[in-house]
């Protein structure tokens, strides 16, 4: 039986990593058609109202214009006909229809989603020609898009000088595709590509990253800083006369080797840090802590199961678990872990998975009472939403 991605992509999983994954685009006529309106501009516009991961990008003669949200109902009052795009980031943790159409991408590891960004064009709206650094699914959900891409990967392309888009300086497209609502195309990072909006249209690209080594550098050695006691002193013993003063001898560094050993390969340290690393939300948008309002007790959970109803996740990206010593788990949500005992490691695959969260699907493991505790906690953090 297919799975959702293989339904989606119109091929096994197999062949598609093997000859599309980060080598060449695929265009699939139709491929999603639970995105066709999935999303309206008013919602859209309502969003960008209320989030700052929002931008309005505006082509005249007199340029390119960038504009940054939030936004209000007067940003859109004076806006033409045509030529402008509204995008907003991470729509998939804002609205439920939107998040769903995640079910189809469920082929890949949950720390590899970035977001599903959703933009609206006036006729004419582009964001100008330009290479992304990430794989991108590029879906239509209403009206049409003319798509320009490149069947070459570029390498240090060129941009426009002083402007805060990077728009590529030169880009003459090997193809051109009319996309109508349904239709999917993918792009493996730095080809070339150009959307420009024949009619009003709506557009969800569902991005997937890797994050970069120098964030990740900064960010571990970061914690392992605020962890050193800042009057710890470097262990240096002198026990008799130097011959030679001006020579840093073999003891002294490897004192100093012995400090940054400790930091940097204990993998134990790396392995906690990076699944909390991986799973904090990146933007911050709706996501500054617990919500009170959304704080359950394992009561809660146990009634709400009982009664047959479940809870969604919002953005997988946000949820992974890692396998430990003796069979137990530590699992990540929202930058936060929890340490699951043998007993109930299985609820981890679980609530990071695919498929419903319900009594059904926990099985014994709903009437256990770390494992209410452990949804109750994972509501209250925002991750999981009761149905």
């Amino acid at each position: 039986m297919s799975s959702p991605f293989e339904v989606v992509v119109g091929m096994s999983a197999d062949d598609f990593f093997k000859h599309y994954w980060g080598k060449k685009p695929l265009f699939v006529k139709g491929a999603m058609d639970s995105a066709k309106g999935v999303i309206t501009a008013d919602d859209l516009a309502g969003l960008s109202c209320e989030v700052e991961a929002t931008r309005l990008i505006q082509k005249s003669a007199a340029g390119w214009d960038v504009r940054y949200g939030p936004f209000d109902d007067s940003d859109f009052a004076d806006l033409p006909e045509n030529n402008w795009t509204l995008l907003v980031q991470e729509v998939d943790r804002m609205d439920e229809a939107v998040n769903v159409l995640l079910n189809s991408f469920r082929s890949f590891p949950n720390w590899r989603l970035d977001d599903i960004m959703v933009s609206y064009a006036a006729p004419g709206g582009s964001v100008g020609a330009h290479v992304d650094k990430y794989d991108v699914f590029l879906i239509q959900g209403e009206g049409t898009r003319r798509w320009e891409i490149g069947l070459t990967p570029l390498k240090d392309p060129p941009f426009l000088e002083d402007l805060e888009l990077r728009i590529l300086k030169e880009f003459v497209p090997d193809q051109v595709i009319e996309a109508e609502p349904g239709d999917l195309l993918y792009l493996p990072p730095m080809f070339a590509h150009n959307g420009v909006a024949v009619t009003e249209c709506i557009t969800l690209s569902v991005g997937f990253r890797k994050p970069l080594v120098s964030d990740m550098v900064a960010s571990y050695l970061s914690e392992m800083l605020s962890r050193i006691d800042p009057e710890h002193q470097l262990v240096h013993s002198l026990e008799k006369s130097v011959e030679d003063p001006g020579l840093l001898d073999f003891d002294t560094m490897e004192s100093v080797r012995s400090v940054f050993r400790s930091l940097l390969y204990d993998e134990e340290s790396v392995d906690d840090w990076f699944g909390r690393y991986i799973t904090s939300p990146k933007r911050g948008d709706g996501w500054e802590g617990d919500d009170e309002e959304q704080s359950w007790n394992p009561d809660n959970v146990a009634a709400h199961l009982s009664s047959g109803s479940g809870f969604d996740r919002i953005g997988q990206s946000l949820c992974s678990y890692q396998k430990a010593p003796g069979g137990s788990v530590r699992l990540y949500a929202v930058g936060q872990v929890f340490i699951l005992p043998s007993g109930i490691a299985d609820i981890a695959r679980i609530v990071s998975g695919v498929g419903p969260i319900t009594a059904t699907t926990l099985g014994k493991l709903a009437s256990n009472d770390a494992v209410c505790r452990l949804l109750a906690r994972l509501v209250s953090i925002g991750y999981l939403q009761p149905e």
